[in-house]
Parts: structure tokens; C-alpha cells; sequence
């Protein structure tokens, strides 16, 4: 799975992250993914009950993917394994 390999994840200037997977008998990928804010989750303090909790953490919606070019001419610029960034 992509999953296992290398991988990284840039947002773009118009707001989409590309991600991108090295490795693997089908070589480096990539994908645009375009993603929304969704709702607020709660977040509770370390070890304590959820409710009552003042904090929230953003939930991310996907909301488009399409495969597209490797940038850096196929190469993942040896980013180590599952670093990446959220939007």
C-alpha cells in the first residue's frame, strides 16, 4: 500500500495539499487533494473524561483527488517516512 512507502505532504499556494509516495513496483506518485474544513471535534485534556472540554480540534474533509505528475522530476527528496503537514 502507499501507506508503506515514503511519503510527504506540501500545500500547494491555491490551498490543496499534493502528497506524494516513493517506492513500491509502480514507482513515485502523486495526488492533488483538495480538502474543506469540517466540524469541530472536542478535545480533552490528557487523561480526563471528554465531557466537559473547551478545546476543539478541526476535522478535514476531502473533497477532490486526482492523480498527477511527481514533482521534483519523480523524486520524494528524501523526505522521511509519513512526515507531512495539515492544512
Amino acid at each position: 500500500s502507499w501507506l508503506d512507502r515514503r511519503r510527504r505532504a506540501t500545500v500547494g499556494g491555491d490551498g490543496a495539499v499534493v502528497v506524494e509516495a516513493d517506492g513500491g513496483d509502480d514507482g513515485h506518485r502523486a495526488w492533488r487533494v483538495e480538502v474543506a474544513p469540517g466540524k469541530a471535534a472536542p478535545v480533552p485534556d490528557c487523561g480526563q473524561p471528554l465531557s466537559p472540554t473547551t478545546k476543539t480540534e478541526r476535522q478535514w474533509l476531502v473533497t477532490g483527488v486526482e492523480e498527477v505528475p511527481p514533482p521534483n522530476g519523480g523524486h520524494a527528496s528524501g523526505a522521511p517516512r509519513g512526515d507531512g503537514v495539515r492544512p
